[in-house]
């Protein structure tokens, strides 16, 4: 054999004992192929080769001859995709560690080598889109997480959060489905998604009115749509969740959904092929709206959602809003095909809260003017870092201004309740069965706190819950020098704590925090 082949030899025999160490089986057939790697030919400069005296290359002429090497590697993915780059890692070495974490071999633990790194993807499909032989990584840790989930190897604390938020919006207190007066089935029907109304009531209310206005058999179907159990990997609850909204959608005649959020719509597109639909703000392009609100020369940039990324008719139309409102579009480098995430896809701040930072951090670096967003997620998360951002309704319906704060987990649980009674009233007249927002202890919370319990997903009602039960059951402990009473509960499977004293008919809360563990008392 020749010094190839010998070193091909040698590589696959190193390949057959990684086999083994990793898996425990060595015996696999090594199959030859075409390279996938694919080089952009557009980029590369020719050089002269290096012609060898006498046949033979000198030690110098043997350098400048090595230096016209490209070093062919396609990096596209890993320049792109934030996932690979905050792991440094290309799809190959995921799936070998995904396969492993999956499949736990000899010498590999107990096989949780990747199991955060596949609770991290946000599931923007960037990765396929810029690969040029088409490696959806996405979708493969997608799938991979389905299959830890089957396994019960997911851990619970990543998803539990989201899946407890949704249960709530698809509740009793948040979850509308209805027709019109008079009507008895409908073209249409406003779907908003669960986040646009938790991010600020009037986003629905108004932009409600506005679709009754031109077509007055609008229902309306507030819910969420499954995109929290489908991350989770948690197939039971999503295809409870996917039933849910198809027998809301047959209840009021099966309609075209109009959808506000893109993400929605690609689930509807992928779960619920049969249901059509068509975006809000493709409508409000063609039909016209009369904008009261005009700031002119305000300088802004208009942030795809990465959901949005095969919707260029969705794109255009809510550039053709935000210049129809007077307002002057500075690019971004990342638009249209290539839109980024925000972070909030995949929900993964639980499971990775320093890789969700960077990633915020990274898009909000992008531009330097006030962000237009059409995703209620992504402004939120911009606002919640510091960054201006307003979302198109504020400037079609006159709403808030850029500087708006984004709502805490506790204040979108309560937007959610205040929406559904706000739409009963204003647009079927009810008083009746309007549901309340139960409010069992008066807590006073300093507003730092308000933010630490924020970042660490802990609820105010959590915390009501947790000081009724010490205060009936007596269970708490005093501590002599501050006069503060510290007391746990368990809620599912986390246990919280809250340090808290009497105040003026109610409780002050000076900490509160939770851990994945439980207390076994006698």
């Amino acid at each position: 054999k020749n010094t190839v082949e010998a070193l091909a030899d040698g590589l696959n025999a190193a390949k057959a004992i990684e086999r083994y160490l990793k898996t425990g089986n060595m015996n696999e057939e090594e199959l030859s192929s075409e390279t996938k790697i694919k080089v952009a030919r557009d980029s590369i400069v020719p050089t002269e080769a290096v012609i060898a005296m006498n046949g033979l290359y000198t030690e110098d002429e043997a350098v400048e001859e090595s230096k016209r090497c490209l070093l062919c590697s396609c990096d596209a993915c890993i320049q792109n995709c934030d996932l690979m780059k905050y792991y440094q890692k290309f799809p190959k070495r995921i799936g070998e560690e995904v396969h492993i974490t999956i499949n736990p071999g000899t010498l590999d633990g107990n096989g949780t080598v990747a199991t955060r790194l596949i609770s991290t993807c946000n599931q923007c499909g960037l990765c396929k889109e810029v690969c040029p032989v088409d490696i959806d990584t996405g979708e493969f840790l997608l799938q991979s997480h389905y299959t830890m989930r089957k396994k019960g190897a997911m851990p619970w604390a990543f998803h539990e959060f989201w899946l407890k938020d949704m249960e709530f919006t698809n509740g009793e207190k948040a979850h509308i489905c209805k027709l019109p007066e008079g009507y008895n089935k409908s073209e249409y029907a406003y779907f908003p998604g669960c986040q646009l109304g938790a991010s600020d009531p009037d986003y629905v209310i108004e932009s409600y009115r506005y679709l009754l206005k031109h077509n007055p058999d609008t229902a309306m179907l507030l819910r969420c749509c499954g995109a929290p159990a489908d991350w989770a990997g948690d197939e039971g609850i999503h295809e409870k969740a996917i039933q849910g909204i198809k027998e809301n959608w047959s209840e009021i005649g099966k309609p075209t959904i109009i959808f506000s959020c893109t993400t929605c719509r690609q689930m509807f597109d992928k779960y619920l092929p049969e249901i059509e639909g068509v975006f809000i703000y493709e409508l409000m392009a063609e039909w016209g709206i009369d904008i009261e609100h005009n700031v002119k020369d305000e300088v802004i940039s208009v942030f795809d959602p990465c959901t949005s990324r095969h919707e260029p008719k969705l794109q255009l139309a809510v550039r053709t809003l935000a210049k129809e409102a007077k307002y002057n579009l500075k690019p971004l480098p990342h638009e249209g095909k290539h839109a980024r995430c925000c972070s909030w896809g995949g929900q993964v701040s639980i499971a990775n809260p320093l890789y969700s930072k960077e990633v915020v951090k990274a898009r909000i670096s992008e531009g330097d003017k006030p962000y237009l967003a059409y995703c209620a997620n992504c402004r939120d998360i911009f606002a919640q870092a510091g960054k201006p951002a307003y979302h198109i309704f504020d400037i079609l319906f006159n709403l808030n201004d850029s500087s708006r704060p984004s709502p805490t987990f506790t204040q979108r649980r309560k937007n959610r309740i205040l929406l559904k009674n706000r739409i009963l009233k204003k647009f079927w007249n009810y008083e009746a069965d309007m549901v309340s927002e139960e409010i069992k202890i008066k807590l006073y919370i300093s507003s730092e706190l308000k933010h630490k319990i924020n970042n660490e997903n802990i609820l105010e009602e959590d915390l009501e819950a947790i000081i009724e039960h010490c205060e009936n059951t007596g269970r708490k402990l005093l501590d002599p020098k501050t006069k503060h009473f510290i007391g746990h509960m368990k809620v599912d499977n986390m246990t919280f704590w809250v340090e808290y004293a009497p105040m003026d008919g109610g409780f002050e809360i000076f900490n509160a925090y939770g851990h994945r563990m439980s207390i076994v008392e006698e």
